[in-house]
């Protein structure tokens, strides 16, 4: 078996585009300045029609001409986005709008770096099947059967462990490792501890 994959290099974006209609218009309203309305003073707000830079506008670039105006303002409303004035006028919230905030984003920059790691050693280990000898160490240890009084103590004794074994893993790489790398190739050990629910 020969498998190749990649995943998206740093800083992890997605167009806005690729993700959902919805947040390609307000990404485009909340960064175009040729949508922020300077005439009131009121830069996130826009007339539903007009004959250009009008909500109605956004609408057609990102939903097509079958999608009417109010339908897609009053879909945004439901989920807080956007309110809408009795005069037909809709105003973005949040003028900082992005389609995840910082947290979110750090997540999934961490998801997508420990599922990269672990499935780069799921892969190898699929790849030498036949070869038992050179298959990388992948396990997990969990138990359903530790009492409420004792899981404190098995939380406790247990990062103590992996915090010891990492130490003893950094003090090895740190001795083994040279001054410059010779390739793009990374070597590495993932380490967590976790819970959850059956």
């Amino acid at each position: 078996m020969n498998t190749q994959w990649q995943i998206q290099d740093d800083p992890y974006e997605i167009p806005h585009k690729s993700i959902c209609p919805e947040a390609a218009l307000l990404s485009r309203w909340a960064r175009d300045s040729t949508y922020h309305n300077t005439v009131n003073d009121q830069k996130m707000v826009l007339a539903m029609y007009g004959a250009s830079y009008s909500f109605s506008g956004l609408v057609s670039q990102y939903f097509g001409r079958g999608v009417s105006a109010p339908m897609v303002a009053k879909k945004l409303a439901e989920q807080g986005c956007v309110e809408i004035d009795p005069k037909g006028w809709v105003q973005l919230k949040d003028s900082n709008w992005l389609w995840m905030d910082e947290n979110t984003s750090k997540f999934l920059h961490e998801a997508s770096y420990a599922l990269e790691s672990h499935t780069a050693s799921l892969l190898h280990n699929l790849e030498s099947a036949d070869k038992p000898n050179e298959k990388w160490i992948e396990r997990r240890l969990y138990t359903a059967f530790i009492s409420k009084k004792n899981r404190p103590k098995a939380r406790r004794m247990i990062q103590q462990k992996l915090k010891e074994h990492r130490t003893e893993i950094l003090n090895l790489i740190n001795e083994l490792e040279a001054s410059e790398a010779e390739t793009d190739q990374v070597l590495g050990v993932g380490i967590y501890y976790w819970e959850s629910k059956n």
